[in-house]
């Protein structure tokens, strides 16, 4: 079961090298398919991030024109996903800056992400509401809480998390470790 779960992971990886290797060649088409690809995703890591519907498709947007024009700099040896998300990352990194430099926002966990993460880990049947998952979650760090959507809503590796990030494994497993006993504690304090 496992070398046909590593077959079709090995064909999809592959057909994203093949389509980059297109679109390096002009087919816009190839292009096309990749973002199709790869939108949601994007979109939703971007929407965590901002809060914002409208942002979060600019964010996309960008994202894509930026990975468009450096196309031909993407090596094939990390996952194209991932180098998408460091892409994203930046973009969003650089809407902050620009906005702090005005005025400072306050972003909460959009409806979308608060929902694939709790059905992905069973958040609620453990806590009940949708309201104490938001609440739980608002109590750990915005960089607990892009770790978590990461690896529970895009089901990223360590690995991948780690290229995207840019910290190491074992800092990985250990943030989503204290994120996971925060939230524990701080459901039991609920409970009293």
């Amino acid at each position: 079961m496992k070398s046909i779960i590593s077959f079709f992971q090995n064909i999809s990886a592959e057909s994203d090298e093949k389509l980059v290797e297109q679109a390096t060649q002009g087919s816009g088409a190839s292009f096309e398919k990749l973002v199709q690809r790869h939108y949601n995703s994007i979109f939703r890591l971007a929407l965590f991030k901002t809060g914002n519907r409208e942002t979060a498709m600019d964010i996309v947007q960008d994202t894509f024109v930026r990975a468009f024009k450096y196309l031909s700099s993407y090596k094939p040896s990390g996952k194209f996903q991932s180098w998408l998300f460091q892409i994203t990352r930046n973009k969003i990194h650089d809407f902050y800056k620009e906005q702090f430099k005005s005025r400072q926002l306050q972003a909460s966990v959009p409806d979308e992400i608060l929902n694939n993460i709790s059905s992905s880990v069973n958040i609620e049947e453990e806590v009940g509401s949708r309201s104490e998952v938001e609440s739980l979650l608002q109590g750990l760090s915005e960089s607990e809480r892009e770790i978590m959507v990461l690896r529970f809503t895009e089901g990223l590796s360590y690995s991948e998390i780690s290229q995207i990030t840019g910290k190491s494994e074992a800092g990985l497993r250990q943030t989503i470790c204290r994120a996971i006993r925060a939230l524990g504690k701080k459901e039991k304090q609920n409970e009293l």
